[in-house]
């Protein structure tokens, strides 16, 4: 069922081109579309949007602590490989 409600707004707004683009109209229409829904419709469609939301979150999560496990892991090769140079170093003398 919630794929139907989503296929049906884009093929609106496919409809309307003038409401692609335009903030205000974007919002009226997805309003006036959700009076549309029916009480089983619309619960549908806030557990659908609730769980995009989530799994935004969760994938923004992911990456944030990616990217702070992949710049220490960064740090400490490059203290590893300052190391091994001034060993290098050490040796050639």
């Amino acid at each position: 069922m919630k794929k139907f409600n989503v296929q049906r707004h884009e093929n609106n707004l496919k409809f309307f081109p003038a409401i692609r683009g335009n903030r205000s109209l974007t919002y009226w229409f997805t309003h006036l579309e959700e009076c549309a829904y029916s009480d089983d419709e619309m619960y549908l469609y806030d557990k659908y949007w609730d769980a995009v939301s989530v799994e935004k979150t969760l994938l923004s999560d992911g990456l944030t602590g990616g990217r702070v496990e992949g710049e220490a892991e960064r740090k400490a090769l490059e203290a590893r490989i300052a190391e091994l140079e001034q060993l290098l170093n050490k040796n050639k003398e």
